[in-house]
């Protein structure tokens, strides 16, 4: 996605839309798949279905994620005891989620930052597949994407799950 600041420009000006309508990154599988948005400064929240959770319970899905990294983070986020945690998450035995909190934004801690499958700025985004277990007593799950005020110019940060 792109866009353009037009300043001043006249009484009337028109504008052409070219593109597909559809998504730019296509689901990992099956026909749709959650967009966590790309407003700055704001709490984007998948919740989801979560009744009967076992102790011990794991949540498993694939992402595709480019988030301004240090910045902006996703979370996946359990209720316990009435608050919400995050769960640390790992693709294979590898966590993926971190602590780092460089500017602030990740007090929670568990989060998600950068380029899904590569490194930031240096490679394209690809689908990875996450896990992480539960902690005993959660009686609710939901995603969560935070973005802080600024913005990237000239990308679009995403966060999916598919």
């Amino acid at each position: 996605m792109s866009y353009e600041t037009f300043r001043n420009p006249g009484k009337y000006f028109s504008l052409t839309f070219e593109g597909s309508p559809q998504e730019r990154v296509a689901p990992h599988s099956g026909e749709t798949h959650w967009w966590g948005g790309a407003e700055s400064q704001n709490e984007n929240i998948l919740n989801v279905d979560s009744a009967n959770i076992g102790a011990g319970a794991v949540v498993d899905f694939w992402t595709w994620y480019f988030i301004e990294e240090g910045w902006d983070y996703g979370f996946v986020e359990a209720q316990v005891g009435g608050n919400w945690v995050t769960v640390p998450l790992f693709s294979g035995s590898t966590e993926v989620t971190t602590d780092d909190n460089p500017h602030e934004n990740n007090t929670e801690g568990n989060g998600l930052t950068g380029t899904s499958g590569g490194a930031y700025f240096v490679d394209e985004p690809e689908y990875v597949h996450l896990t992480g277990t539960l902690p005993v007593g959660t009686t609710n799950v939901r995603f969560r994407y935070s973005t802080d005020a600024g913005y990237l110019d000239g990308r679009e940060p995403a966060f999916l799950l598919a």
